[in-house]
């Protein structure tokens, strides 16, 4: 049994992170070697309590693990979570959608990759101000994503103290 403070890792996730006990849900404490399915498409999380939305971040990651994993921890911390899986689903989602308070973008990814990505979103002057929070597992594209806009660049793996934190200091 798991005290309420007891660091745990997340199991089913390919990042390997340190959690605080009661971030994730229950089944990826287990030790099954087994993840659950993810859902295709996008991800969405429930407004907040008495109707009031949360800030909302645009999640855009290839990984199905590491999505889910990101949209826990940032749902934990007060966010509403949208995740798409490349770059061409997060243009369409952001020209169907209202715009979100922040954008988490992968930069690797198959389909449309996170420079295509951000190129086509500093392109559409409804998009171009959206702030950006990049990870990577690549230390060496840091200065690159910082050069071409990145508010803050988060290396793989991710600490969820600084994923959480990274929105925590944007702009509003």
């Amino acid at each position: 049994m798991l005290e309420p403070r007891t660091p745990v890792v997340a199991l089913s996730s390919p990042l390997p992170v340190l959690l605080p006990f009661g971030l994730l849900p229950a089944i990826w404490l287990s030790d099954e070697k087994t993840a659950p399915e993810p859902a295709t498409g996008a991800v969405t999380s429930p407004e907040g309590s008495a109707g009031v939305t949360r800030r909302s971040i645009l999640i855009v990651e290839d990984d199905a693990d590491s999505r889910e994993t990101f949209c826990a921890l940032l749902e934990e911390a007060g966010y509403e979570c949208v995740a798409v899986a490349n770059g061409r689903e997060a243009i369409d989602y952001l020209r169907a959608h209202s715009r979100p308070f922040a954008i988490l973008l992968d930069l690797m990814m198959p389909q449309m990759d996170g420079w295509q990505f951000r190129r086509l979103q500093m392109a559409d002057p409804a998009l171009g101000d959206v702030p950006l929070v990049v990870v990577s597992a690549a230390k060496s594209a840091r200065n690159s994503a910082l050069q071409f806009g990145a508010d803050r660049f988060l290396l793989k793996p991710v600490d969820p103290i600084q994923l959480v934190e990274a929105f925590a200091n944007l702009p509003s």
